[in-house]
């Protein structure tokens, strides 16, 4: 058998523990927007299909549900730094020594990079794609 020359993570779920982070953000928006999405199972069923849907399904008023999904996206860009799942940090340092990482995500860039700087993971990954098209960004990560 050949050796594993590339290894490509997922970002959320699979590096990072997304459910708990995401929720504190998201209770954020609920508290401003008075949504009564007001326990994580109730976030979570939003997630079940699509967010974004979801909200405007549970909201009935677009507007509203489209600007409460703006203030959870802005928070998620400025602010989400989740916790690396209990064992992927040796996983990755593992790998590292012997073939080229990968992250993929929908997050932003630069939101990658802030959670993978919090452990000086950066520089282990050699790129990251992300968004709903693939657009890959090659480099250090």
């Amino acid at each position: 058998m050949k050796p594993v020359r590339a290894v490509l993570f997922d970002l959320d779920g699979t590096l990072v523990q997304t459910r708990e982070a995401s929720w504190r953000l998201f209770a954020r928006t609920n508290e401003a927007f008075g949504l009564g999405i007001d326990t994580q199972v109730d976030f979570f069923r939003l997630l079940e299909d699509n967010m974004f849907h979801g909200l405007r399904k549970h909201c009935r008023d677009h507007a509203r549900a489209d600007e409460a999904a703006s203030h959870f996206l802005d928070l998620l860009q400025r602010e989400y730094n989740p916790e690396f799942v209990p064992g992927m940090s040796d996983v990755v340092k593992a790998l590292a020594g012997n073939c080229s990482l990968a992250v993929i995500s929908s997050n932003s860039v630069a939101t990658i990079r802030r959670i993978l700087s919090r452990g000086e993971y950066r520089a282990l990954f050699f790129a990251r794609v992300r968004g709903r098209c693939g657009n890959r960004t090659s480099g250090p990560a």
